[in-house]
């Protein structure tokens, strides 16, 4: 199938752009002898986690305890969740997660840890913890003390630290925080984070764990900030121009609604000084960008497309756009390979059913073939 058959608006993932994305991060953990853990919650779908995992990465992390089932039932057994895991109904599901799977969770209060801490030894199992980090949030001494506390706990394993420095010039309270630790005799044997350039990781070299996601696909906030280049953006939304009331305004059938209201503020291409909002550029014209956005309708710059004529947009922040869409179509080329769901998306929903009393089932994986890969 080719990509003009799909119906609009419809995501596309670009094979070839992925895999060249996946690689350039694995080459750059191997080249300064930093662990990779890939962040699901970027693409939430088991088939690219599979091919990171593939090219070298340790494991696999994620914000929510949901994401966390969807991708052991997917077959992944080293995970990291991030997010704090509250309340009793979610320890009890956390307990029979890792009777399966490896398992490990950050933290930033004992309250937290003690909860894990009584479920993992009601399950008879072990958990690593890590403490988090946030830069303004504790004190090196605070989070020491925190740190003594934890290692009292049964069931439980210190294994380290998490943290998400801005900018390697964020490194100073990270060294600060590990001095501390080693004056009171307490191993930190890793550093899980990673900054928003992770590229740079490697300049706050206390950083032994990468976690890192939006990599995969890109977006133009990351094309604006000098991350990356255009051509690594492997995410686009393919949309239809379905009105042209003017010479200078033609609309997209995609709005808000698939590429959410998130946008990005650049230099005008006309310079003097001015500054453009964009909502997405067009993939193979990046001087062309959508400039206005309504639920379901997208106004261009310019008057170069003809109705009937279909374009794939760059959205601004890859991740918000997948949080809104069900399925994706990954692509090689112009041509379809398969039609995929995000597994991991939507996981509000299923967390209140699972509260309301649904027990947890399988979650098999889905794909509607419509090509060869």
């Amino acid at each position: 199938m080719h990509i003009n058959e799909l119906e609009t608006p419809a995501l596309l993932v670009d094979l070839a752009v992925v895999q060249a994305n996946i690689e350039r991060m694995a080459n750059y953990c191997t080249q300064h002898g930093i662990d990779l853990r890939v962040h699901v919650t970027s693409h939430k779908s088991p088939v690219i986690a599979y091919k990171q995992v593939g090219a070298g990465a340790c494991g696999i992390a994620c914000e929510k305890l949901s994401e966390a089932e969807a991708f052991a039932d997917a077959g992944f057994c080293d995970i990291f969740i991030h997010g704090n895991i509250v309340g009793r109904e979610k320890l009890n599901r956390l307990g029979r997660l890792i009777e399966g799977v490896s398992v490990r969770v950050a933290v930033d209060s004992w309250t937290i840890a003690a909860g894990i801490s009584q479920v993992a030894k009601q399950v008879g199992k072990q958990i690593s913890i890590l403490i988090k980090v946030e830069l303004g949030d504790k004190t090196p001494h605070e989070t020491v003390s925190l740190g003594k506390q934890l290692i009292d706990l049964p069931n439980v394993d210190l294994v380290g630290l998490m943290t998400f420095p801005s900018s390697p010039s964020d490194r100073l309270p990270l060294l600060e925080t590990l001095r501390h630790f080693e004056t009171a005799g307490i191993s930190i044997p890793i550093v899980s984070g990673g900054t928003r350039n992770a590229f740079q990781t490697h300049e706050i070299p206390e950083i032994t764990e990468l976690c890192a996601g939006s990599y995969v696909f890109f977006d133009l906030s990351h094309v604006d900030g000098g991350v990356c280049d255009i051509e690594n953006c492997g995410l686009t939304v393919l949309t239809t121009v379905v009105s042209a009331p003017n010479a200078g305004r033609p609309i997209l059938d995609a709005g808000a609604k698939t590429l959410t209201m998130n946008s990005q503020t650049s230099p005008h291409p006309k310079g003097a000084g001015k500054e453009v909002k964009k909502f997405g550029v067009i993939k193979h014209c990046p001087d062309v960008f959508l400039d206005r956005l309504s639920e379901d309708r997208a106004h261009l710059n310019t008057g170069r497309f003809k109705v009937g004529e279909k374009v794939r947009v760059i959205p601004v922040n890859s991740h918000a756009t997948i949080r809104v869409n069900d399925t994706f179509a990954l692509v090689r080329g112009d041509r379809v390979l398969e039609v995929l769901p995000f597994v991991a998306r939507g996981k509000m929903q299923k967390e209140f059913c699972r509260a309301s009393g649904n027990s947890r089932s399988p979650l098999k994986p889905v794909s509607i073939v419509i090509g060869q890969s």
